[in-house]
């Protein structure tokens, strides 16, 4: 996996109530990023989402009402998650014809980071997509898209 650095800070500062400040609060939401070893020595450097990212991902669908399907996910997570080297737009055919386990691999290390992984699964997080796309009129808390992924 890889090695993370910046974002949420391990001291903490807060005031002798326990509540944050603003500015610590602040310092404690910036982006997170990892050096993800790839294997052969080779390392690239990756971070975890911004809220605008997820929102950037959510409408970035070829058809207006469809929900795009997992790889396409896969692609733009890589795409708004590589630091370095970094992706634009024309590379995601060529992420569509690379090996799947190492795309997943960088997917998953970036959904870590933007804390798509572990408690909530990133099951839940695209499933979360196709039923606000299916019913955009209201928000749900949990998902009740039973078919099949």
């Amino acid at each position: 996996m890889g090695k993370r650095g910046g974002g949420a800070a391990t001291k903490q500062t807060a005031s002798k109530n326990g509540r944050l400040s603003k500015d610590e609060l602040l310092a404690r939401l910036k982006r997170r990023e990892s050096e993800l070893d790839l294997g052969d020595g080779g390392t690239i450097l990756v971070q975890g989402l911004t809220l605008d990212d997820f929102a950037a991902i959510r409408t970035m669908s070829d058809e207006e009402d469809e929900a795009p399907d997992v790889a396409e996910l896969f692609k733009k997570v890589c795409l708004l998650g590589c630091v370095d080297p970094s992706f634009t737009v024309e590379d995601l055919d060529t992420l569509g014809d690379a090996d799947l386990a190492m795309v997943t691999t960088i997917a998953n290390e970036i959904m870590s980071l933007s804390g798509m992984l572990g408690s909530t699964s990133a099951s839940a997080f695209l499933t979360d997509i196709r039923t606000s796309r299916e019913s955009s009129s209201s928000v749900s808390g949990s998902s009740d898209d039973s078919r099949a992924s």
